[in-house]
């Protein structure tokens, strides 16, 4: 990767594209990944400013897929905490046009978020609180629904998960 600084989370997109988020330089770069593809320069993708200049590295962390929205979901760390959807708009000379809305949100109960990913199977969200050592279901509407601790001896986990920086799902229901 040339030209990224903190780069936090990569998701899969519905159409074969992928997209990278760039923490500390607070953007979403939006790529194909060919099979001869061997770097990626950030001047030469479609990149999307997220705003929030003084985040530093409290920034943009989770990134999911929306399919529902065909949206990307991201997640705001900290100082403010906060879920985002992103739509992907036509680019002009490589720069997304795409605007950042907040969505709302019920209390969470976590410090961080650390990772987001989507249930195939209802598309609630998940996010991940490496901070808090939980992962929330989050409903449609955004409305907590069921969490999971990440502590040693508990959900069949023998160790507590140290530092949980990423979460998926797949169509079973496994979480990764």
């Amino acid at each position: 990767l040339t030209g990224f600084s903190d780069p936090e989370a990569v998701e899969a997109l519905d159409d074969g594209r992928m997209a990278l988020v760039d923490e500390r330089q607070r953007l979403v770069a939006v790529f194909r990944l060919e099979d001869d593809t061997e770097t990626l320069d950030l001047n030469d993708l479609i990149h999307y400013d997220l705003g929030f200049v003084d985040a530093g590295n409290k920034g943009f962390e989770g990134l999911a897929w929306n399919p529902r929205t065909q949206r990307l979901l991201l997640g705001k760390e900290r100082d403010p905490l906060g879920l985002f959807e992103l739509q992907l708009a036509v680019p002009e000379e490589g720069i997304g046009v795409g605007a950042l809305e907040a969505l709302p949100t019920h209390p969470l109960g976590i410090r961080d978020i650390s990772s987001l990913g989507i249930d195939p199977r209802t598309v609630h969200t998940l996010v991940l609180s490496d901070e808090s050592q939980l992962l929330l279901e989050l409903d449609l509407l955004g409305k907590p629904l069921s969490f999971i601790s990440l502590f040693g001896g508990l959900n069949g986990l023998v160790h507590g998960i140290r530092q949980a920086e990423g979460v998926a799902m797949d169509f079973e229901g496994n979480i990764y």
